[in-house]
């Protein structure tokens, strides 16, 4: 293998460990958890509950 093949692998190999594709589990929590971000959303979204949430940090 030349120098310039082997750079080319090792880059893929990087790249691949940086970006790792979503397995099956990693997609069902994106799936599950969408109702609960939406829930805690529409929470914030009431003006009383909404802003006491946000005073009390």
């Amino acid at each position: 293998m030349d120098h310039v093949a082997y750079e080319a692998q090792v880059r893929e190999e990087i790249e691949a460990w940086k970006n790792p594709d979503k397995g099956v589990l990693d997609k069902a929590f994106v799936v599950l958890n969408t109702p609960i971000v939406a829930a805690g959303d529409a929470l914030m979204d009431v003006p009383q509950f909404g802003d006491a949430l946000k005073k009390s940090n």
